[in-house]
């Protein structure tokens, strides 16, 4: 029975090693290339959605300025008018995403506006989790 080269089963164990390394280092970039892909859509999608209800803002903004705010419907949004102390305050939120909306608050006077409140809220509030016990104080059982 003929012997191989001295060293002949040392390169095989290094080869299949090295093809097992660059295998799981292609699956963890190709699973980090795709958890990227998929938040850089939500920020891609957050941001448009942000744009266009401003833009919506802004229009509804422009009719209230050119008229008496009252509550009702303007372009798609439902404005909350209220009169106080003089000042006609109006409200109204237009959706961002389905869990977030563009809020906004302004005071209405003649053609000019003073914006009270213009900020991204969640549609649901936040109510945090109590459920799981995070620490066990084995001191007090």
């Amino acid at each position: 029975m003929k012997k191989g080269a001295p060293g002949h089963g040392a390169v095989s164990i290094i080869l299949v090693f090295t093809v097992l390394c660059l295998t799981l280092f292609s699956v963890i970039t190709f699973s980090q290339a795709t958890t990227d892909k998929a938040l850089a859509d939500a920020a891609s999608g957050m941001t448009l959605g942000y744009y266009e209800a401003d833009t919506l803002a802004e229009r509804v903004l422009a009719h209230l300025r050119s008229s008496t705010p009252e509550n009702g419907t303007i372009l798609g949004v439902d404005v909350t008018a209220t009169y106080t102390g003089g000042l006609h305050i109006v409200s109204f939120s237009i959706p961002v995403t389905k869990d977030k909306v563009l809020a906004v608050e302004a005071v209405i006077r003649a053609a000019d506006c003073e914006i009270l409140v213009w900020k991204m809220q969640d549609v649901d509030a936040w109510t945090p989790d109590i459920d799981h016990p995070l620490f066990i104080d084995f001191f007090s059982l």
